[in-house]
């Protein structure tokens, strides 16, 4: 019998991660408006972009949330 994949659907964001606290982000943000939105969330993948400081130095990523 042939495995039926199910199809997964992601919304994009903008992940900012601070470099000094990686505990301090915006990911529960993105994952707040999803969820006010309707949306179950799932899994996070996210791709680094850059590094950024002016007082505070952030990592930024291109994200993916899953949504269902």
């Amino acid at each position: 019998m042939a495995e039926i994949q199910k199809r997964r659907y992601f919304k994009e964001c903008l992940l900012k991660v601070s470099i000094q606290e990686p505990a301090i982000h915006n990911l529960q943000d993105h994952l707040d408006a999803l969820t006010n939105l309707g949306y179950t969330t799932g899994l996070t993948v996210a791709r680094y972009l850059v590094s950024f400081a002016e007082e505070e130095r952030f990592d930024y990523y291109h994200a993916w949330i899953e949504i269902r």
